[in-house]
């Protein structure tokens, strides 16, 4: 069963409607014990105006308003949507922490590049990463590698990457990763790229990225800087 707080606009009313109702109640009993009254042999000069009749009529009608009114309002209080408890569901939230990230030292005239990093999620909701931005490039979408016909193919996940809750996801070359779209500049080694990543739950999270030599599997593989 549902139920509703009034509001002090509604409580105003109703107690105004209870008051009406009570003070037609004891007007309609005043005017019976005053007809039977006028029944009684004793008291004949008690004796009613034609017109109480009249008044006895309006009373009742004031009384089927009032109650009415009364039901239309409680009516429509009790019908209110009861506020439900959030569920586990709702309030679980993710812990967004970005590790190890890096990126490939780009040829001129190369207008993409990639990002990679390890993603971690300490919180208790499952996170999606959508996308993200960086001044050094016009788009940064979101990769992964099929290999179809022995043939390893780049394709873009629409839908983002999920991260799952207490787990962690790590991109990297061959596998999920960020692709650097329209590049404004080669990237060179050495440098560092700032780079927004944007998460569904989490919102955006900003790291910069330390860009490694061609080839390079990672600043801790053979061959990348320990810096």
């Amino acid at each position: 069963m549902m139920h509703a707080t009034l509001n002090n606009r509604q409580a105003r009313l109703l107690m105004r409607i209870r008051w009406l109702a009570w003070g037609a109640i004891a007007i309609l009993i005043a005017a019976d014990f005053a007809a039977r009254a006028d029944r009684h042999p004793c008291r004949r000069g008690l004796r009613l105006h034609t017109q109480y009749g009249d008044y006895l009529m309006t009373i009742r009608i004031i009384l089927a308003a009032t109650a009415l009114a009364g039901s239309v309002l409680l009516s429509a209080c009790n019908s209110a949507p009861e506020t439900e408890a959030p569920t586990e569901a709702e309030t679980a939230t993710s812990q967004i922490a970005i590790t190890g990230q890096w990126s490939r030292e780009t040829a001129f005239g190369h207008d993409a590049g990639g990002a990679f990093m390890t993603i971690n999620n300490s919180g208790t909701g499952a996170d999606r990463l959508t996308g993200g931005s960086t001044p050094v490039a016009g788009e940064v979408q979101v990769h992964t590698v099929d290999m179809t016909d022995g043939v390893m193919r780049m394709r873009q996940l629409e839908d983002g990457l999920e991260v799952p809750a207490g787990g962690s996801v790590t991109l990297k070359p061959g596998s999920f990763h960020i692709m650097l779209m329209q590049l404004s500049q080669p990237l060179g080694q050495g440098e560092t790229v700032p780079l927004t990543l944007n998460f569904e739950k989490a919102g955006p999270v900003e790291v910069e990225l330390v860009v490694e030599p061609v080839g390079s599997q990672g600043p801790d593989a053979a061959g990348g800087s320990n810096d």
